[in-house]
């Protein structure tokens, strides 16, 4: 049996899973650790932004333009 976390590390090497893994975005992640003040030492005192480029990963940010 799969696990969880084997499901996403399957789908980030474009390998096949047997069903879907749902993924949380940093934005979930980010407020759910540092409310629970359980951010890794290595990011405590980051924002949002600084995590992913101190792990060398672009920044995803959501767009709302208005027409």
């Amino acid at each position: 049996m799969m696990t969880h976390r084997g499901r996403i590390l399957k789908v980030a090497r474009g390998e096949m899973v047997d069903k879907i893994p749902f993924v949380p975005g940093l934005d979930l992640w980010y407020n759910a650790k540092s409310l629970a003040g359980t951010l890794p030492e290595r990011h405590k005192g980051r924002t949002q932004d600084e995590i992913p480029r101190a792990e060398g990963c672009p920044l995803h940010k959501k767009s709302y333009l208005s027409i």
